[in-house]
């Protein structure tokens, strides 16, 4: 069914998924392929048409099947976001009471790492000072320095996304993103082109990098 499928599809790239390490290592002994992680393997047509002759493959995949950033954040005065938010599920003032209850000198704030799988996020944002750490560009497979502009989309649609969870309170930028005041690390992750576009293979590798 599989090698069925292949000779009907138009594409050129596969993602395998195999069972084990031993499976997918197995495979690249005979065939060419780029690992993505988690037992997974980017392979071109003249490699997926021998899946037939190996165990352990549990799917085929077309890697080259394209997805989009879902719906455009549009830019908003400073809080009125937040401010709608907040007076309806007390939000603010939940957060400020744990955050007094935590500058009380017994407790600790931990910071949260939250990978941005995106078009990138641009780190030198004010509303993100501070805030955006090293990431990977999945699309190129190179690595994003920590406070670099890593957002080529004509939208920014990565920078909003990463606004609407941390964008810094009070400062007079932008709205006021959900994280409040408590520490976090963006790690921003490419798998999005600049039109807001990424194929399977890229947005794989950029789960399995995070």
């Amino acid at each position: 069914a599989i090698a069925e499928e292949l000779d009907n599809a138009e594409k050129k790239e596969y993602v395998l998924e195999f069972s084990s390490e031993g499976a997918l290592s197995a495979f690249l002994e005979e065939h060419d392929g780029e690992r993505l992680g988690a037992n997974m393997l980017l392979v071109d047509e003249k490699s997926a048409k021998h899946v037939h002759s190996h165990d352990g493959i549990l799917s085929v995949t077309n890697g080259d099947a394209v997805f989009h950033a879902a719906g455009e954040v549009t830019d908003v005065p400073n809080s009125t976001l937040m401010t709608s938010l907040n007076n309806q599920t007390g939000l603010e003032s939940g957060l400020r009471a744990l955050e007094a209850y935590l500058n009380d000198g017994q407790s600790e704030m931990h910071t949260v790492k939250v990978a941005i799988l995106d078009t990138g996020i641009d780190g030198t944002h004010p509303d993100l000072s501070g805030r955006v750490v090293a990431g990977y560009d999945a699309i190129n497979d190179s690595a994003i320095a920590a406070g670099a502009d890593s957002d080529a989309s004509t939208t920014g649609h990565g920078t909003k996304v990463a606004g609407i969870l941390g964008a810094l309170w009070g400062n007079s930028v932008g709205i006021d993103g959900s994280a409040g005041v408590f520490p976090i690390e963006i790690i921003p992750v490419r798998v999005l082109d600049e039109n807001g576009d990424g194929t399977l293979a890229d947005v794989i590798k950029g789960i399995n990098w995070a």
